[in-house]
């Protein structure tokens, strides 16, 4: 009977591991296992030295709505597309600073700069946030995203946070 109910523990541990890595590797770096490497392309396109430039320390948050619309637009999505909320908090002359957003995208495409994908929506998004930061300073700043660490993926693979760090040059 032990036997029995030791195979069964394993079993269900194992099928527990595997289904939460399946969601888990849609953000994930592919093979690496490394979330951030899905956001490389997006870090540091825009480096600005460091004389003058404001580091600002921040966490960012995505959540993926769960009730999943089947794609009707194929060229747009292979599969699904989900409405993805997005949250950003930065840190300023010990102030901070939140914003929100939403908007309708394709299920796991954080695409490449330019490519219309997840990273492309949360770069416009972090600039937003970032000129309303700054605009009284210089309405023109140059900014950079120079950092994604201590990501974190919810075990339903459904949100996302990571702390990050932008580099402004007002």
């Amino acid at each position: 009977m032990k036997t029995k109910s030791g195979v069964i523990i394993i079993m269900l541990l194992t099928g527990l591991i595997i289904g939460a890595a399946q969601p888990a590797m849609l953000y994930a770096g592919g093979e690496t296992g490394d979330p951030t490497s899905l956001w490389a392309p997006f870090v540091n396109t825009n480096p600005l030295g460091s004389k003058g430039a404001t580091q600002l320390p921040g966490t960012l948050t995505m959540i993926y709505n769960t009730s999943f619309l089947y794609n009707y637009l194929t060229s747009l999505c292979s599969t699904f597309q989900t409405s993805m909320l997005y949250s950003v908090r930065f840190t300023y002359n010990n102030t901070f600073y939140t914003y929100t957003g939403s908007t309708g995208v394709c299920y796991g495409d954080i695409g490449t700069p330019g490519s219309g994908g997840q990273g492309d929506v949360i770069m416009a998004f972090l600039k937003w946030a970032l000129i309303d930061i700054f605009q009284s300073q210089n309405p023109n700043f140059k900014w950079n995203l120079i950092k994604v660490n201590n990501p974190g993926i919810a075990f339903d693979g459904n949100s996302f946070v990571t702390d990050i760090i932008v580099k402004v040059k007002p």
